[in-house]
């Protein structure tokens, strides 16, 4: 009986020989390096880009 350690190799071992899993991992990688930068950004300019819109909004309230 094959447990699922040993299906998930197979399925593992298959998915790098292919072409196509290849390129599925690929993507999979660009889409995650795109999100760390995109949580990078927010994380470092999300303080400064909050006060600006409050800032904004006192402006706009005082006219």
């Amino acid at each position: 009986m094959r447990t699922i350690i040993d299906i998930s190799k197979a399925r593992a071992v298959a998915l790098a020989k292919a072409k196509e899993g290849v390129t599925a991992i690929e993507y999979g990688l660009i889409a995650g390096f795109i999100a760390l930068v995109i949580i990078g950004g927010i994380t470092a300019f999300g303080q400064q880009l909050g006060d600006f819109f409050n800032r904004m909004a006192n402006t706009v309230q005082g006219l």
